[in-house]
């Protein structure tokens, strides 16, 4: 059975700053939001945080905690600040 998609807005305030760029805290809940839907909100809540956050140019770069002595890989994801919009996202091995 074929499931209807439905357009989703934003659950929080994506302010732009005076350089044009959504705001670093509505771009890092973009990049969670796209990490809890892919990988499940537990597993990355659970055993990813705290999360490194890098402010690159007009992009977030964001990657879980692999913690110490634990095997694997963890979540990253690269949002593009001007958009908003999820450029990459990938989860090692």
């Amino acid at each position: 059975m074929k499931k209807a998609i439905k357009a989703r807005t934003p659950q929080f305030d994506l302010s732009v700053t005076d350089s044009g760029l959504i705001s670093k805290k509505a771009a890092t809940k973009i990049a969670k939001r796209q990490a809890f839907e892919n990988y499940g909100f537990w597993n990355i809540s659970l055993h990813e945080r705290p999360f490194d956050k890098i402010f690159i140019g007009n992009y977030l770069y964001l990657s879980g905690t692999l913690r110490k002595g634990w095997k694997g890989g963890v979540c990253e994801i690269l949002v593009d600040r001007k958009s908003g919009k999820v450029v990459d996202i990938l989860h090692g091995k």
